[in-house]
């Protein structure tokens, strides 16, 4: 409340760091997240504000090129000691014109900016990016293809989706917010493993 008794709302600043990576046996995907905001807060507890997030891009193909390797190395025949993954690769036409497998993307930066909303209720602070912003991102552009000596064929077109930055719920006091957050284990043969830590201080 200010000196002609009117309330003002909370002014706040803060920074948010992630990791999120989508892997199995063969081949991995994710990014890492930086990104800062400021948000007020009002009378009620309703939380406005801007942030802007850089997501950076990380894949991993390097055991499925090992394999192709071996296999172009020692012959097709020990394709069928491989289990499924003998079965994915002998699938493949023109295997034995098959080099790697590659990745192709538009940025290997992507950053979005935009309003964010939340609340501040009692002790506890939860943030996300506002409604048409999630709706209109589509995720971080990513090719994945197997690289013949010629050409190149698709494995995957989708654009590799982003969790949010500010996973989980921060624990307030009077000045400072901040939480630290790791995703349960996941299970299933393709795995997801989040770790997340973002805070916020008061500044005004």
């Amino acid at each position: 409340m200010d000196s002609w008794g009117k309330v003002v709302a909370e002014q706040w600043a803060g920074r948010t760091f992630s990791k999120n990576m989508r892997f199995n046996d063969l081949f991995g995907a994710g990014y890492t997240a930086h990104g800062d905001f400021t948000f007020t807060v009002g009378e009620d507890g309703e939380v406005s504000g801007q942030a802007a997030v850089a997501y950076e891009l990380i894949v991993d193909v390097g055991r499925m090129n090992t394999i192709i390797e071996y296999v172009r190395e020692k012959g097709q025949e020990v394709l069928g000691g491989l289990g499924p993954v003998g079965i994915a690769l002998g699938s493949i036409g023109e295997f034995g014109r098959l080099m790697r497998v590659g990745y192709e993307t538009e940025q290997q930066l992507t950053i979005l900016s935009g309003p964010i909303s939340g609340a501040m209720i009692s002790d506890t602070l939860k943030l996300q990016w506002s409604a048409r912003k999630q709706r209109d991102f589509k995720g971080i552009p990513l090719r994945v293809y197997y690289e013949h000596q010629d050409k190149k064929d698709p494995i995957s077109k989708n654009p590799l989706s982003v969790e949010s930055p500010w996973p989980g719920e921060a624990n307030v006091d009077q000045w400072q917010a901040m939480t630290a957050y790791q995703s349960p284990a996941s299970k299933g043969d393709t795995k997801t493993e989040t770790s997340a830590y973002w805070t916020a201080h008061r500044v005004g």
